[in-house]
């Protein structure tokens, strides 16, 4: 479990294959939704944690002060980490890699959106995805080849 850019995140699995190619490669990895957080028998989906010791739903600091052992505070006076969690999230898999790889391209999205249906993903699919996402190259890498 990560916590990226106030998300947080929990990473199930990495698939991988590498080329000699600097467009070819893949990188994918693959999430499980976390449940939301329970404060006080409640669900929240958004939280903040002040001084790494003191968990509480967002919306108690979204006027700019909280509450913290037994006096108020601005919240720029204290350390205060947002996290965030989306249990409703539909995207399973992400694909990681540099400008060059057809992985990032954005012809390349609906080839990422139709994996997402597939769980297990198998070396029968990913060797398919990247198939097809080699047929639409950036023409910056034509430069290159």
């Amino acid at each position: 479990i990560y916590l990226l850019n106030c998300k947080l995140i929990k990473i199930t699995g990495v698939w991988g294959c590498l080329s000699s190619d600097i467009y070819n490669d893949l990188l994918i990895f693959e999430f499980e939704n976390l449940p939301p957080f329970i404060l006080d028998g409640q669900e929240y989906y958004h939280i903040a944690i002040i001084n790494s010791d003191t968990m509480l739903p967002l919306s108690a600091i979204s006027s700019g002060h909280v509450r913290y052992k037994g006096k108020v505070y601005k919240t720029d006076e204290l350390n205060i980490k947002e996290i965030y969690v989306n249990p409703d999230d539909k995207d399973r898999y992400f694909a990681i890699g540099t400008f060059f790889q057809c992985s990032t391209y954005f012809k390349n999205d609906q080839f990422l959106r139709n994996l997402q249906h597939n769980i297990p993903l198998s070396k029968e699919l990913l060797l398919e995805y990247r198939k097809n996402i080699s047929t639409n190259i950036r023409d910056e890498v034509y430069t290159y080849l």
